[in-house]
């Protein structure tokens, strides 16, 4: 007696073949839920160790005392100018140096800042013509610490102003001071006190 092979049309072959195929199906279908959520568990991860370490460069000890040297630097240098505005009953000091290629800022008597809020520093670069670039945030409640910064030769005008925590690129026309470096009348400050 000789057995012989299936023909394929065999429906009940076929049927376990089908079977197969749907084992192996839901079996791939299991074997790539994982992955995805290891995907997606692995892009927060990244997420949070970016801001974490941003976060940690922007209140770098180091960076604010090289911050604060700069601009004992620019305050101490032959050239340097002052100025100064009159704004929410204290006063902003700005101090540059072209020798030094930086200015400095100080918020000196400034309250703090609301809940929400903090000071930041924006300058008008003539770079690409004329654009608003952050120089700086200075926290809720800088005090009367001195802040330099570097690149003064493109400079137009310094504008200080209080924006939502974590800065804003256009801080809009409530500046609290601007000081205009270039211009046609030269050097001047206006603060919202009117001086």
């Amino acid at each position: 007696m000789s057995i012989h092979p299936p023909a394929e049309g065999n429906d009940e072959l076929h049927g376990l073949d089908l079977l197969d195929d749907v084992a192996d199906e839901e079996t791939s279908r299991l074997r790539r839920g994982p992955a995805r959520w290891l995907f997606v568990v692995a892009g927060l991860v990244v997420l949070v160790l970016a801001i974490v370490g941003i976060t940690s460069l922007t209140s770098d000890p180091a960076a604010n005392h090289a911050n604060t040297s700069l601009a004992k630097e620019v305050r101490e240098a032959k050239d340097a100018k002052a100025m100064s505005a009159e704004a929410s009953g204290g006063r902003i000091n700005l101090v540059y140096s072209a020798s030094k290629d930086a200015y400095a800022v100080q918020l000196e008597g400034l309250p703090t800042a609301p809940n929400n809020m903090e000071y930041q520093v924006a300058v008008t670069t003539n770079s690409l013509g004329q654009t608003m670039d952050i120089a700086g945030l200075l926290g809720r409640e800088p005090g009367d610490t001195w802040f330099g910064y570097q690149g003064l030769k493109d400079i137009v005008s310094v504008h200080v102003t209080q924006v939502a925590a974590g800065g804003e690129q256009s801080p809009g026309e409530d500046d609290l001071a601007e000081f205009v470096l270039q211009g046609d009348g030269g050097a001047s400050a206006t603060g919202t006190d009117g001086q």
